[in-house]
């Protein structure tokens, strides 16, 4: 499924798009209008404008030269790539967001599952039990795998302030590096990243 399709007339307006939001991990495509989560649309152009409003997306993006339309849900050309990523973000979040509860997390290719009733991570065929702050913290990177999350990220996530991200970071590495394998990694300047 795409999950943002983009309907410019503009060719370098299109790929300009394209590229960056599959550099950030997005499947992108001019078909699966009506299926996609989110739709970037050349506002400059009436044919992709009729396009776009046939489909009547909840979540549109619209992308203009046009200072008099430019607001909420409106992008003003030339696009700011930092712009381009809060918006694609912050409608796509939105059903992130909503989700009342989570199931347990599991990973494709990796040997650990997350049990939120439980409170517990398993590791192979090793559980280990979590606290309430623990699980959050783990939740967090484990969402996050392979990327820094910040020590307020962390902070946010688990009601803190001060050291505790430290603190449960050191807790957790105490739990899950038992074995002898680094399962956390200290990202200087960033925060603490999921290996």
């Amino acid at each position: 499924m795409v999950d943002i399709a983009v309907l410019a007339a503009d060719e370098s307006l299109h790929t300009l798009i394209t590229l960056e939001l599959t550099r950030l991990g997005y499947t992108v495509g001019d078909g699966g209008v009506k299926s996609c989560a989110l739709l970037i649309v050349d506002a400059d152009s009436s044919e992709c404008l009729a396009s776009a409003r046939s489909v009547r997306r909840k979540k549109t993006l619209s992308v203009t030269r046009d200072a008099e339309r430019a607001g909420q849900g409106v992008l003003l050309r030339p696009i700011l790539m930092s712009e381009l990523r809060a918006s694609v973000a912050a409608l796509l979040d939105r059903d992130e967001r909503s989700r009342a509860e989570e199931p347990p997390i599991k990973p494709k290719k990796s040997r650990l599952t997350v049990d939120h009733e439980a409170k517990s991570v398993k590791m192979g065929e090793r559980e280990i039990k979590l606290s309430e702050k623990e699980l959050a913290v783990f939740s967090l990177l484990y969402k996050n795998r392979g990327e820094a999350v910040s020590r307020e990220a962390i902070l946010e996530a688990i009601g803190g302030s001060g050291n505790e991200a430290d603190v449960y970071i050191c807790l957790l590495r105490r739990k899950l590096e038992a074995g002898g394998k680094k399962v956390i990694l200290t990202v200087r300047g960033r925060g603490y990243k999921l290996i």
